[in-house]
C-alpha cells in the first residue's frame, strides 16, 4: 500500500485542489516502477511526504539546502540513494517502518512543492495548473527513486519516463478508420502492417474476413482505431448479404473511409467501391483512395486510375 502523508505551510491554494492531483500523479509514477511493485508484491508498504508552501520559504529552503538563492518549482529529498529505479545496495532491516497493523514499510522521501510558482511557469509554458502539478510531482518521485539529469545520458533516461508517464494523461486526437475494398485486395495485410502484429486474416482465398475486426494504432501523436471490413462483392446468398451489410455498417461506424485498390485494375471506378464511397459522402465523411500493389505494376497505369476517382469524386487523398 502506498500512503501520501502531507502538510501545508501557505495559504493561498487549497489542499482539497491540489492533494487528489498530487496523489493520482504520485501513484501513477510509482506503480510504474518495477522495484515499487516488487516491495508491495512482498507485502511491504511505501511512504512519501509532501509538503506545500510559497514562494519566499521555498527559496529559503532551495539556498540552505542546495546553495541555490532563488525561488524553485519542486524539490526532492530521497530517504536512501538509488539509482535509476533501484537501491545501489541492499535494504537494511533497519531502513523499515514497522507496524503491528500495517506490518513493515519503507520511507522513499519528501517532495516540497511552490504552487504559486507552479502555476506561474505554467502559465509561462502556455500548461494549465494541473497538468504542471503532474508533471512535477512525476518528476519528483523519479528523483527520490534515483533518476537525475546531470548528464546527458541520465537526462535522456530520465525525460522518456518522463514522457511515457504523462501520456496517459494526454488527450490524444483519435478516431474510427473503415478499410474497404475488393476481396484479396490486400486490407487484411495493410491492417496487419499497420499494427506489427498479426490481426486479420490473410489468406489469397476471397471472403476470409467476415467481421469488422478492430485494430489500435497508437502513436505519441494520435491513435486511430482501425475497421477492416469483409471484401466488397455481388451477394449471392444470405452469408454475403451479411458480410455486405457489416461492410456497410462499418462504414457508417467510421469517422473516415480507406476505398483500397489494385494497381493494376483498368482505368474506371467499379459499382462496388461507387456505392461505399457515395455512402461515405452522403455522410460527409472523408474518403482516402489507396492504390496498392503499385510496385508490381506498370506506372503508366497508375496516373489514370486517380484521374478516374478525382474526375468522379474529388477525393481526400490517394495514396499509391
Amino acid at each position: 500500500m502506498i500512503q501520501l502523508h502531507h502538510a501545508n505551510r501557505q495559504r493561498d491554494y487549497k489542499l482539497s485542489d491540489i492533494g487528489p492531483l498530487v496523489r493520482e500523479a504520485a501513484d501513477h509514477a510509482l506503480y510504474a516502477s518495477p522495484f515499487i511493485r516488487e516491495l508491495l508484491a512482498e507485502g511491504i508498504g511505501i511512504d512519501l511526504d509532501w509538503t506545500l508552501v510559497g514562494p519566499r520559504t521555498m527559496r529559503g529552503i532551495n539556498r540552505e539546502q542546495r546553495e541555490v538563492d532563488r525561488e524553485t518549482d519542486i524539490l526532492s529529498f530521497p530517504a536512501r540513494e538509488m539509482k535509476e529505479g533501484h537501491p545501489l545496495s541492499p535494504l537494511e532491516p533497519w531502513e523499515f517502518l514497522s507496524g503491528e497493523e500495517e506490518g513493515d514499510r519503507l520511507f522513499l522521501g519528501d517532495l516540497i512543492l511552490a504552487p504559486a510558482v507552479i502555476e506561474k511557469q505554467a502559465e509561462e509554458y502556455g500548461h494549465s495548473f494541473e497538468e504542471e502539478i503532474r508533471f512535477l510531482v512525476i518528476h519528483g518521485v523519479l528523483h527520490l527513486l534515483g533518476y537525475d539529469h546531470e548528464t546527458e545520458e541520465d537526462e535522456e533516461v530520465m525525460n522518456a519516463l518522463q514522457k511515457n508517464l504523462m501520456a496517459a494523461y494526454r488527450d490524444l486526437p483519435r478516431g474510427f478508420v473503415a478499410l474497404a475494398g475488393r476481396p484479396n485486395v490486400g486490407k487484411s495485410t495493410l491492417l496487419n502492417e499497420l499494427s506489427d502484429r498479426t490481426l486479420a486474416i490473410t489468406s489469397a482465398k476471397p471472403q476470409t474476413t467476415r467481421h469488422a475486426i478492430r485494430s489500435v494504432l497508437t502513436t505519441e501523436d494520435y491513435q486511430i482505431a482501425f475497421l477492416d471490413t469483409p471484401g466488397l462483392h455481388q451477394p449471392k446468398n444470405a452469408l454475403g448479404k451479411a458480410m455486405m451489410k457489416a461492410a456497410t455498417s462499418a462504414i457508417g461506424q467510421a469517422d473516415v473511409l480507406v476505398v483500397m485498390i489494385d494497381a493494376s485494375w483498368n482505368a474506371f471506378v467499379g459499382q462496388l467501391e461507387e456505392r461505399i464511397i457515395r455512402q461515405a459522402k452522403e455522410e460527409k465523411k472523408p474518403v482516402i483512395l489507396v492504390i496498392n500493389k503499385s510496385d508490381a505494376a506498370p506506372k503508366e497505369k497508375i496516373l489514370p486510375l486517380i484521374k478516374v476517382y478525382d474526375d468522379a469524386f474529388k477525393l481526400d487523398a490517394y495514396v499509391p
